[in-house]
C-alpha cells in the first residue's frame, strides 16, 4: 500500500485499508479494503474531511503500515474522549443558555459545571500505556492516517497523549506518572469546549478576534474541571500550562522553563513550567504540524521536526525535543519518496514507496522503487537507504 492525499485520488484506484467514521464516539465502517475508488467515493471522502488514505498498487501489496496501538484500543480511547468532550459541550451550552452570556465572559462563581466522570478516560489511557509497552513501541511513533477531520480534535488529543507517553517512557517515568501525563494530554484542549466560536476549527482558519479567544482555552479548561474532585491539580496545571514557552513569552501566565530533562521536579515550582506541561507542549506542536492544524498544509515527519528544532530552547524544552527526535519515525511505511542521493547513481531521481520504516534500532529505510526520474512506471525493485549517512543518502517526501 502507499499513502495518497485524497485530493490526488483517481477513479479506478483500489483502496488498501478499511476506512471508518465516528458517530457518537463509536466507530462505523465506511469503506472496506479492496473497493475500487469512484468519483462519488472521492467526493464523499472530501465531505467527511479525510486527508490521506492508503491505496494498493502493483509492487506495494505487501506494504502494511504499522499501528502504534491496537485498533480496539484506539476505538475505545476515541469513544471515551469524544463522549467526555461532547458531554462537556452540552454542559457549556446549558450554562450559556441559563446565564445568557458566553462562558469566557462569566465570573468564576458563575461557571458552575460538574464535569463528567473521567473513569472511562482513565481506563482507556491505561490500555494505551499497556499497548505501547506490550507491542514494544516505547519508541517509533508513526503518523496516523485515515482519520476524518470531523474527528480532528478528538484524534489530536489522543495523538498528543500517545507521543507524551512515549516521551515519558524514554525518561523512565513510572506507570502512575504516565497515566497522569496521558490524562493531562487528552484533556489539554478541553477549554475549547467553552468556546463554541472556535471549537472544531483549525488554527489557520481563525480570524484575529478568534485567535484572542483561542488564547483563553487553557484558563477556561482549568475552570471547567475545577469542581470535579476526580481531577488532580497536576492535570489541571497541564491544561493551564501547555502553551507556556521556555523564554517566558507563552500564555496565559508567561512562565519560564530551564530546558532541563523533566526528571526531578515532582511538584509544581513557582514561576516555572510544570515538567509534564513541557512534554505536552512538544507533543502538541508536533501533532498540530503533521495534522495540518497550524498551517493550511500537512507537514511530513521530517518537515515537522525541522520546524520544532527551530523552537527548541526558546519555545520548547530542548531536552524533550531531543527525545522526540529519537522516538519519531521519519519515513513511515507507505510514504511516497524520491531518491535524492544514493551510492547507486542509476536510481537517483527515482520515485518509490517506503516498505520498511526507520526506527530507534535502525536508520535504514527500505524503499520499493515504482517509477523512474520522469515518473514513468518501472518494475518494482527494493533498495536500502541509510538516512543517517546524509553525505551519501537522501530521501525526499513527495505527494503524488
Amino acid at each position: 500500500m502507499r499513502q495518497y492525499p485524497v485530493n490526488k485520488l483517481k477513479p479506478g484506484m483500489v483502496l488498501g485499508q478499511q476506512l471508518y467514521t465516528y458517530f457518537g464516539g463509536r466507530r462505523a465502517l465506511l469503506l472496506g479494503a479492496g473497493i475500487e475508488i469512484t468519483e462519488q467515493i472521492i467526493k464523499k471522502l472530501k465531505q467527511l474531511g479525510y486527508v490521506t488514505v492508503y491505496i494498493t498498487e502493483k509492487g506495494t501489496e505487501k506494504i502494511i503500515p504499522d499501528n502504534i496501538i491496537a485498533d480496539e484500543t484506539r476505538d475505545l480511547a476515541m469513544s471515551a474522549i469524544s463522549k467526555f468532550y461532547d458531554q462537556m459541550l452540552s454542559s457549556v451550552a446549558k450554562l450559556t443558555n441559563n446565564n445568557q452570556i458566553p462562558v469566557h465572559k462569566m465570573k468564576d462563581e458563575q461557571i458552575r459545571i460538574m464535569p463528567p466522570s473521567p473513569g472511562q478516560l482513565k481506563r482507556s489511557i491505561h490500555d494505551v500505556i499497556h499497548d505501547l509497552f506490550l507491542f514494544g513501541k516505547e519508541s517509533g511513533y508513526e503518523t496516523m492516517v485515515g482519520i476524518p477531520q470531523s474527528n480532528a480534535l478528538h484524534n489530536h488529543v489522543l495523538n498528543v497523549a500517545l507521543i507524551s507517553i512515549l516521551i515519558g517512557g524514554q525518561y523512565g517515568f513510572f506507570e502512575n506518572e504516565l497515566l497522569e501525563l496521558g490524562m493531562g494530554a487528552v484533556l489539554h484542549d478541553i477549554g475549547k469546549a467553552a468556546l463554541p466560536q472556535i471549537y472544531g476549527k483549525m488554527y489557520w482558519q481563525l480570524g484575529v478576534e478568534e485567535i484572542e479567544l483561542y488564547k483563553l482555552h487553557p484558563v477556561l479548561g482549568e475552570k471547567l474541571l475545577d469542581r470535579g474532585r476526580a481531577f488532580t491539580e497536576l492535570e489541571k496545571q497541564m491544561i493551564m500550562q501547555h502553551h507556556e514557552r521556555q523564554d517566558g513569552q507563552g500564555f496565559p501566565m508567561r512562565l519560564k522553563g530551564n530546558n532541563k530533562p523533566p526528571l526531578k521536579e515532582k511538584f509544581i515550582l513557582p514561576n516555572q513550567i510544570f515538567r509534564f506541561a513541557e512534554i505536552i507542549a512538544v507533543a502538541d506542536m508536533y501533532d498540530n504540524l503533521i495534522s495540518g492544524n497550524y498551517y493550511d498544509k500537512y507537514f511530513s515527519p521530517v518537515e515537522a521536526l525541522k520546524e520544532i528544532k527551530r523552537e527548541s530552547g526558546t519555545g520548547l524544552n530542548s531536552s524533550i525535543v531531543d527525545v522526540l527526535f529519537r522516538i519519531v519515525t521519519k519515513f513511515p511505511a507507505g510514504t511516497n519518496v524520491r531518491i535524492l542521493k544514493h551510492t547507486n547513481k542509476e536510481i537517483v531521481g527515482c520515485f518509490g514507496v517506503v516498505a520498511v520504516s526507520d526506527s530507534s534500532k535502525s536508520s535504514s529505510v527500505e524503499v520499493i522503487l515504482v517509477s523512474d526520474s520522469r515518473g514513468n512506471p518501472i518494475p518494482p525493485v527494493s533498495v536500502s537507504v541509510d538516512i543517517s549517512n546524509s553525505a551519501l543518502y537522501e530521501l525526499q517526501v513527495v505527494n503524488n
